[in-house]
């Protein structure tokens, strides 16, 4: 799906829990359970937030709203680059079941 946007979801079966500096993960319909930095901890809360307010959560827009919360200006125009930062994590959270995608 090279150059189609995708918007990412939170796996209907995915229960969290926060562990100190990580956080846990437990699959329900796959019976598994994956340790997570808190890296990857925030990025899947953002995305339960984006979710819960009904914003589709595209990698830009997910990016934008990581950087509302750190109290940046968002109005400046999100670079490429900084975008591509969070593909491998969002790749990984994706392949380990976390993570759902779709078109946007």
């Amino acid at each position: 799906m090279h150059g189609v946007p995708l918007c990412y979801r939170i796996a209907p079966d995915l229960h969290m829990r926060r562990l100190d500096d990580a956080v846990v993960l437990y699959l329900t319909e796959r019976f598994e359970t994956h340790l997570i930095d808190d890296a990857g901890g925030q990025v899947l809360e953002a995305v339960q937030q984006m979710q819960d307010a009904a914003k589709p959560c595209s990698t830009h827009s997910l990016y934008a709203w990581l950087v509302a919360d750190t109290g940046v200006d968002t109005a400046v125009q999100v670079e490429p680059d900084a975008v591509a930062v969070l593909m491998p994590l969002l790749s990984e959270l994706v392949r380990v079941g976390a993570l759902t995608t779709l078109t946007c």
